[in-house]
């Protein structure tokens, strides 16, 4: 029966990545992830066995029958979310892979002429919110891999929100110099964190560039590569060590080096990590509606009973369920459900933000790539804010365009401008 879902997880994965190509619609990215997730997996557990070295021993956990539904939990979920947004694209006229890109040429010239103090802000915010949300102190040196004391928990939501635009933006700086200079200061912080987060710095500035430059540069993509790879191993092999920090790491990586063989474990940390957390979730935890609830309702964590929730879905003491885990224990109709509407509403906005601003179109399609990251590696919550903000920022452009309208409507005077 596997390997039939893993030819059908095949054809779903070239459907969506054709359409992903021919639309250059950033929203099919959702399901072709999701359904390299499970061929990867399954072709790395059934075939080979490079994707069995799961951490927690999942692979070892996890019982045939489970493998199969979470499998039909990935297709349904890819499946509901990509025909949303088909619906969403029949009754628009953005839908060829030509209007596509104009449309990203569009952006391209948009930041290209962007003033640069608004992009220095924007690095100057993720800087500071890691530097004082992180701690200065434990940044540098410390004992293990979280901090005991120092953080500032809001900062750090700040950091995590603002490093993939900061990172797509630094590619647009007009001063080469200082562009690598900024990029090189900011891996070193984040480095020592010790943190996976590492990786979304080369991997938007990789895109932003590529944007910039209007092609794919040869020995750009290379580096990005073996960066990319760095990072995989390096995050992995460091954060068991007893002190960590930039000077502990730097020092480490001087003396001891990088062993490679973590790459293996790292792309199986994303890939089949994800497929059986996933399956574990569903095999030993059973659904909890008030923890749901409180994972997917938009008020603040003040108001919520924030620690009901992460006691509920916690896998272990250090990961969460993840989002899929949590809708699949609620059944086919919640999963289909829940990616359908995300799907539509993500479709309809962004269509909407990229007529009217194409800057905050770029900040959703960061949440949403996020997004599709977090709803199989993080927890429910940490994934719906996501796509609440990308509303958010919707409903903000809406009332901005309706209320300077109504100003130019009804006091026009004051737009007048001296001739």
């Amino acid at each position: 029966m596997l390997s039939l879902y893993f030819f059908l997880s095949l054809l779903v994965f070239f459907i969506f990545s054709y359409r992903l190509f021919s639309t250059s619609n950033t929203l099919f990215l959702l399901p072709v992830f999701y359904m390299f997730i499970v061929i990867y997996t399954l072709l790395g557990t059934q075939f080979f066995e490079f994707a069995q070295a799961v951490p927690f021993n999942l692979y070892e956990k996890v019982n045939v029958q489970y493998t199969e539904e979470v499998t039909l939990y990935f297709l349904l979920s890819a499946f509901c979310f990509g025909i949303a947004v088909e619906i969403n694209l029949l009754n628009s006229t953005l839908v060829t892979s030509a209007k596509g890109r104009n449309i990203l040429i569009g952006l391209a010239n948009k930041l290209m002429y962007l003033s640069e103090k608004y992009k220095y802000l924007i690095l100057f915010i993720t800087f500071s919110s890691l530097v004082f949300g992180f701690g200065p102190a434990a940044l540098i040196y410390r004992e293990g891999y979280v901090p005991r004391e120092g953080r500032v928990p809001q900062l750090l939501t700040v950091y995590m929100l603002s490093l993939p635009i900061a990172s797509f933006l630094l590619a647009f700086l007009k001063n080469k110099l200082i562009k690598y200079l900024l990029f090189i200061l900011l891996f070193m912080l984040i480095f020592g964190t010790t943190a996976r987060m590492l990786v979304l710095l080369p991997f938007f500035y990789y895109f932003g560039s590529i944007l910039n430059a209007r092609r794919i540069g040869f020995v750009k993509t290379v580096l990005f590569l073996i960066l990319v790879l760095f990072v995989f191993a390096f995050t992995l092999q460091y954060r068991a060590y007893q002190f960590q920090g930039l000077y502990p790491n730097l020092t480490n990586l001087l003396n001891n080096g990088i062993d490679f063989g973590f790459v293996n474990l790292g792309l199986n940390y994303i890939f089949s990590y994800a497929f059986f957390a996933t399956a574990y979730g569903i095999q030993e935890f059973t659904f909890d509606l008030k923890a749901f609830l409180i994972s997917v309702s938009p008020a603040p964590s003040s108001f919520l009973d924030i620690p009901y929730m992460l006691e509920r879905q916690s896998l272990n003491a250090n990961s969460p369920l993840t989002a899929l885990t949590i809708l699949s224990q609620g059944g086919w109709l919640l999963v289909a459900g829940f990616y359908f509407v995300v799907g539509f509403a993500v479709s309809a906005t962004s269509q909407f933000l990229r007529v009217n601003n194409k800057v905050v179109f770029l900040i959703s399609m960061v949440l949403f790539v996020m997004f599709t990251m977090f709803s199989v590696q993080y927890n429910l919550r940490g994934a719906s804010r996501l796509i609440y903000y990308i509303l958010i920022l919707a409903f903000l452009v809406r009332f901005v365009n309706v209320f300077l309208y109504n100003a130019r409507k009804y006091c026009g005077f004051l737009f007048i401008s001296n001739r």
